[in-house]
């Protein structure tokens, strides 16, 4: 009988991972190779794999930075109580908002007279890079237009 269990998961690393299925199918199953070392676990093909992701501890670092959280703070999160840092690295997906997804926020934010801010830290246009930490430190070539109290026009000044 093994120590290992849904509530106490064996944690490994993965070895190898691609997808099998050809280009264009709707399925998606993928070959995944992984160490199980001297846990006395024995994986047969059809057993339930859990693959339990963690963010890159440098995305993680400039979500913090960027938000101005403490990293060391408490939140409470579906694993119980954790410090930010660590919620962030193993209880959230973080992602990259890429245009595609900042132009679907066009059709659901609604004005209502509340007034909005954006931060944006970091951008590449026509091959400039550019990023900041404070306010006011955008090139003038790369500020986006953004009016005052329209959040669907801020959120397409974004993608421009």
């Amino acid at each position: 009988m093994s120590d290992w269990s849904s509530k106490n998961p064996y944690m490994t690393q993965i070895t190898e991972n691609y997808i099998l299925n050809g280009e264009g199918s709707r399925k998606e199953t993928r070959h995944i190779v992984f160490e199980l070392g001297n846990s006395g676990l024995d994986y047969k093909v059809g057993d339930a794999l859990g693959v339990l992701a963690e963010n890159p501890p440098h995305i993680v670092e400039e979500l913090i930075e960027v938000q101005g959280w403490d990293r060391n703070a408490t939140v409470t999160t579906h694993n119980g109580e954790r410090d930010v840092y660590t919620a962030l690295k193993k209880d959230f997906e973080v992602h990259m908002a890429n245009k595609k997804f900042v132009q679907s926020l066009a059709h659901k934010v609604v004005s209502s007279g509340m007034r909005i801010s954006l931060s944006i830290v970091s951008r590449s246009r026509n091959g400039q890079e550019w990023s900041a930490q404070g306010e006011g430190e955008m090139p003038p070539g790369l500020a986006p237009n953004q009016p005052s109290d329209d959040p669907v026009a801020k959120v397409a000044a974004l993608v421009e």
